[in-house]
């Protein structure tokens, strides 16, 4: 059986809510990512979920290399180690049942065919990027989609989340899941990052907040476009 896209999202949404209900964490968390690999490379395409949680960071925040961070930057700046998901303690699990696993191979097939590789030698560094092919752009719209339907329990931050994304890009993944007005309130750094670009230019601290150095303000680099309608976002 065939299944829509639609119907695939469905799915995905159900048995993350599953998975979320009997998940214990170590405190209260706050995020959760929807890992959405779309199989660059020829890898498998599959779907993870991902949880953050302040109490499971508490080392990192320690460690010698962030004591000059204020707990302001940690919790807000957009390149902050506390929103990378490869820190979390719940890291891209498994959570598909066997029957949505099965009902999503037709589409891992025609990725597998499409034969996805991600050079952005060209790219507009968006979420989808211009460089997807169509297949894979499937497989990230579904994901967005199942997160959009799904209830996810708590005051937590949620969004899809990929392998090998840009600051800028992570931020676009975020704003198609995520309010922009919660976003820039989560995320000040970036509408400050816009503002100091359009007037005298930015700060070493804004560009760091946001991953970007000076090179990408002076030759108006396709990461620092992306940052721009990041910012933009209403």
């Amino acid at each position: 059986m065939v299944h829509t896209d639609a119907e695939l999202a469905d799915l995905v949404a159900r048995d993350l809510e599953m998975h979320l209900r009997d998940l214990e964490t170590n405190g209260p968390p706050f995020a959760v990512a929807l890992w959405v690999d779309e199989g660059v490379d020829s890898e498998t395409p599959t779907y993870g979920v991902s949880i953050g949680a302040d109490a499971d960071l508490a080392g990192l925040r320690a460690a010698p290399a962030f004591r000059g961070i204020t707990d302001d930057q940690w919790r807000s700046w957009p390149s902050s180690e506390r929103w990378n998901s490869g820190n979390w303690a719940h890291i891209a699990e498994d959570f598909l049942s066997t029957d949505t696993d099965e009902a999503l191979d037709p589409l891992r097939d025609i990725i597998g065919i499409e034969d996805l590789d991600l050079a952005h030698e060209e790219c507009d560094l968006g979420w989808p990027c211009s460089c997807q092919t169509d297949a894979a752009r499937r497989w990230l719209n579904i994901g967005v989609a199942a997160l959009r339907r799904a209830t996810v329990p708590g005051e937590v931050l949620v969004f899809p989340e990929g392998p090998d994304l840009t600051c800028p890009q992570r931020a676009v993944a975020m704003l198609r899941t995520v309010d922009p007005g919660r976003f820039h309130a989560t995320f000040p750094a970036w509408r400050k990052l816009a503002d100091a670009v359009r007037d005298d230019g930015p700060s070493d601290e804004l560009l760091a907040a946001c991953d970007l150095d000076l090179d990408d303000v002076t030759s108006t680099s396709a990461e620092l476009r992306r940052a721009l309608t990041v910012a933009d976002a209403r």
